[in-house]
């Protein structure tokens, strides 16, 4: 069996760097103001939104406005697709919350789920040594992990929570008392089984946290007249006493005033939300995934192949056996990858004719299929039971069900979905595509066919139940409405509305294969005034509603104008809608990526390397580093920024008794004077732990190990800090050296970019110059805010466009998107891509001293040449990349050209500027 990879994918790279980048400004604002007020997260959420999107950083949009639910606890949401992998995205989440904000490598976490189902299936995760999320965190916490539900919290020691990062998985209902009054003994009541945890209360909180009450004191209990007014031990006060991170799983089920009120009530520090369908209103969206991104990341089958059988539901049953049957004969090639593909079979209710009985007799007698390959599951029967799919012996290969799965079942080797339902009407159908999205072991398939997820279904209306699906993708999955052309692929292509007669022009050549909609107007269009080559794609028919307008491939702006002219305005949202679906839709069929066209490889920069042998390598930061033979200089150890704080990060809690509003004051915690009390901890016990942290792949553990001791002997010697100062802020300690080595790093690196500048070279002219070529894949785009203007580009490689704007926030259009308008128009383009920025793997890019410069667009031309432009519009000059882009163009023999585009370079505009650099 196939093993799972336990690195995160780059779009969850960039999540969590968001993440981070989010809670180091929240820190910071902290430090420097002792306060956190909405001001600073309202700061430092749009500065980190505006790092990720492009559109934000140059003014042509604006960030959405933080949304204060919690008031002074930071609270942000990653938003990720269905099948993104939430959960191990949320496990990396604990560990950036707990370093980068809390600086302390202990952190109590409370993990938030919806369903009792859902923390089963988590907590049973998170419990396994051999799953990968157990796995995660105990790579992130050197295995000292305690995850617990409500029923064993108590067993949880008081040392557990001083040595160990622990996990409390508990549903939301666990803590909402008026509607669940079993939990009121576990939550709010008295528990002698917490004393422990309250032998030392805070002085400053002892006044803030629950009490007992006459009430409380029951018949042979434990409690006395005379506690009444002492602080209660129960679980409502360790939250509060341990101030949790929360992890808030799926948190579109937690929209609620009542959840905001529950929350608020344990004083938590950080609040992180994962969701696929976040809303606006009450979400801080810090960073979305694109369903691209999952599908450029091979964790979901793309797109969806969707056949509609108007036939019959045997006829939909008849075709989803082969499809399975046609996947297992390519599966064998997947070997040693395991996968046997599964049908799930969507019977119709009792009162109608397509039921679970009539489907497995229709299965068993007319198709002869095992009964051990068919399991059924509904609300009587239970045949899935403690199945593993997953396993080589198991025969099961049908799945018959009525509703929706049961929550948390999952098996990636669901790759057909069979409805004989009506899908347009059933509200089951969205999460039940649901389960066949996901990629077996989370890789590319070697048959291009296992890539996909398909589709089998009944339905009298094709078009609404393309467009219920479409709407569920969005509504109920996560996915972008700019994408659902790639995401759902008709087949074989048909028509949105029952074929009329046809008439000549559908015979014609030129327009077999074009995807194509018909469109239900008031009166008929002026085909006549249309361009010759848009009027050769339209035609007209006579309907008893109306008339009916047929449209082959791309809707364009004339075509798009005399439709509009010609719908009744009640009508026109619906028709906009339409169109740009048909678009899109065309798009999906129709891209160059899609139709096996190969982008030309794009040369890179070389070096040739000093070690004696004529070699190239493409620059980048292993290179320069090879080059100066860079290693950790043993006398750079002085931090000089660097001063010790309380980990804790210390804060006067109060709360309005009237409001019940929680105020948080970040003071300077050097007042306990703990930082002078001897620390039962060696000054080798520190090294050892830094090192462990500190360690990089490409410095040998013995100068790793002498230089986190020479600064620690410094931090000492030098500037008088007690070694328990050092150990109680060990985890900022260790940031603080790992930015000082990236730091060293950095000057190294710009010290020998600007020595061998000159030596640089456009592979171009190196021999076998593909050896060093980026090559754009058709299948690898990850996306993000993809285009969702009106206009139609017609030379984009891929079906979509990365993140670029139509108009901005004032109505005009972006700068961006004339600049792409001029490049999709000029006749010397044959196509072109909107590069995607820090995607090494799946984008284009030319070095810097530090990191690694992405360019806007790249297109070949159709003599040829490759042409990269940058457009920088109004925004700041950064010489060194236009230094280099110029380089690569000057060392390529004249095979590729560079433009730094600008808003207006001596009163020429950006398509002057083209045709300039173009020559024509």
């Amino acid at each position: 069996m196939a093993q799972f990879d336990l690195e995160p994918k780059q779009y969850q790279k960039q999540a969590l760097q968001a993440l981070t980048e989010f809670l180091q400004a929240v820190r910071a604002s902290v430090a420097e103001h002792g306060v956190l007020d909405e001001a600073a997260l309202n700061t430092a959420f749009a500065d980190t939104v505006a790092a990720f999107d492009p559109a934000i950083k140059s003014g042509a949009m604006r960030p959405k406005k933080y949304q204060n639910t919690y008031q002074q606890v930071p609270n942000v949401c990653l938003r990720i697709p269905t099948g993104g992998g939430k959960t191990l995205l949320g496990a990396h989440a604990i560990e950036r919350c707990a370093t980068h904000y809390l600086g302390t490598a202990t952190p109590f976490v409370i993990w938030l789920v919806h369903s009792d189902a859902i923390l089963r299936q988590t907590l049973g995760a998170l419990n396994n040594p051999v799953h990968p999320y157990r796995q995660t965190l105990d790579a992130l916490y050197a295995g000292r992990v305690k995850v617990c539900s409500m029923d064993n919290l108590a067993q949880v020691r008081a040392a557990d929570f001083r040595n160990h990062a622990v996990v409390l998985v508990a549903t939301v209902q666990t803590f909402r008392i008026h509607q669940d009054k079993q939990h009121l003994r576990t939550v709010y009541e008295y528990d002698e089984a917490y004393r422990e945890h309250f032998s030392v209360v805070p002085e400053s909180l002892a006044p803030l946290l629950l009490t007992v009450t006459a009430e409380d004191i029951k018949p042979n209990g434990p409690l006395l007249a005379a506690d009444v007014g002492k602080v209660k031990h129960c679980v409502a006060n360790l939250m509060r006493l341990l101030r949790p991170i929360v992890i808030v799983d799926e948190s579109h089920n937690f929209y609620s005033d009542q959840t905001v009120r529950t929350l608020k009530d344990f004083w938590p520090q950080v609040i992180v939300e994962l969701t696929a369908t976040p809303k606006e209103k009450f979400s801080n969206v810090l960073f979305a995934v694109s369903a691209l991104a999952l599908k450029t990341e091979h964790m979901i089958k793309l797109p969806i192949v969707l056949a509609n059988h108007a036939g019959g539901w045997q006829s939909a049953v008849d075709d989803a056996l082969l499809t399975r049957q046609r996947l297992e004969n390519l599966s064998v090639n997947e070997l040693p990858d395991y996968i046997r593909p599964l049908i799930l079979f969507q019977a119709e209710p009792v009162n109608k004719t397509a039921t679970v009985e009539v489907l497995k007799q229709y299965l068993r007698e007319e198709k002869n299929i095992p009964e051990n390959q068919i399991a059924i599951q509904t609300s009587k029967e239970k045949g899935l039971g403690n199945l593993n799919l997953f396993d080589p012996q198991c025969p099961v290969l049908f799945v018959i069900t009525v509703e929706a799965l049961k929550e948390g079942w999952d098996c990636s080797f669901a790759y057909v979905l069979c409805s004989l339902q009506d899908v347009g009407s059933t509200q089951d159908a969205e999460q039940l595509l649901g389960r066949v999205l996901r990629m077996p072991y989370a890789r590319e398939r070697k048959e291009p066919d296992l890539n996909k997820a398909y589709a089998h279904i009944v339905s009298k209306h094709f078009d609404r139940t393309v467009e219920k699906l479409r709407d569920n993708l969005v509504q109920k999955l996560g996915f972008e409405k700019a994408m659902l052309g790639a995401a759902i692929a008709p087949h074989p292509p048909l028509p949105l509305f029952d074929d009329p007669a046809p008439d000549a022009a559908d015979n014609s050549s030129q327009l077999r294969g074009l995807f194509t909609s018909d469109f239900l107007l008031s009166q008929a269009p002026m085909v006549s005034a249309l361009p010759p080559e848009d009027a050769a794609r339209v035609t007209v028919h006579a309907s008893p509603d109306g008339v009916q307008v047929r449209v082959y491939g791309a809707i364009t702006q004339a075509i798009r104008g005399e439709l509009t002219r010609n719908t009744a305005p009640e009508q026109a949202p619906a028709l906009e809608k339409a169109m740009a679906l048909h678009n899109q839709m065309h798009m999906a069929q129709s891209a160059p990526s899609q139709t096996g066209e190969v982008f030309p490889p794009v040369p890179q920069l070389c070096l040739p390397l000093a070690d004696g042998e004529a070699r190239w390598e493409v620059v980048q930061p292993e290179v320069l580093q090879h080059l100066c033979k860079w290693t950790l200089p043993l006398h750079g150890i002085a931090l000089n920024g660097y001063q010790p704080v309380d980990n804790t990060q210390a804060q006067a809690i109060d709360i309005s008794r009237a409001s019940q509003t929680l105020t948080i004051q970040h003071y300077n915690y050097q007042q306990l004077a703990l930082n002078a009390v001897p620390s039962t901890a060696t000054e080798s016990d520190l090294i050892r732990y830094l090192d462990g942290v500190v360690q990089q792949e490409d410095l040998l553990p013995d100068v790793t190990l002498a230089y986190v001791g020479g600064v620690v002997r410094h931090l000492r010697e030098a500037r008088a800090f007690s070694l328990t100062a050092l150990e109680r802020d060990k985890v900022r300690l260790a940031n603080a050296i790992i930015a000082q080595i990236a730091d060293l790093r950095g000057r190294a690196d710009q010290a020998q970019f600007t020595l061998s500048f000159d030596d640089m070279r456009n592979s171009a002219t190196l021999d076998a110059p593909h050896r060093f070529c980026f090559a754009f894949s058709p299948t690898a785009y990850p996306a993000r805010n993809v285009f969702e203007g009106a206009w139609t580009f017609g030379k984009h490689y891929y079906p979509v466009i990365h993140d670029l704007r139509w108009k901005t926030d004032a109505g005009k259009t972006t700068e961006e998107f004339d600049c792409a308008r001029a490049i999709d128009e000029h006749p010397l383009v044959e196509r072109w891509i909107r590069n995607i920025e820090k995607q090494e793997k799946f984008s284009f890019w030319l070095p810097l001293a530090s990191g690694r410069f992405y360019p806007d667009f790249v297109a070949y031309l159709t003599n040829g040449r490759l042409l990269v432009v940058e457009y920088k519009g109004a925004q700041l000059h950064e010489p060194l990349k236009r230094d280099v882009g110029q380089l690569w163009e000057k060392t390529s023999g004249g095979t590729c050209i560079f433009l730094w585009a600008v808003k207006s370079d001596d009163g020429r505009d950006v398509r002057q500027q083209l045709a300039h650099c173009l020559g024509g």
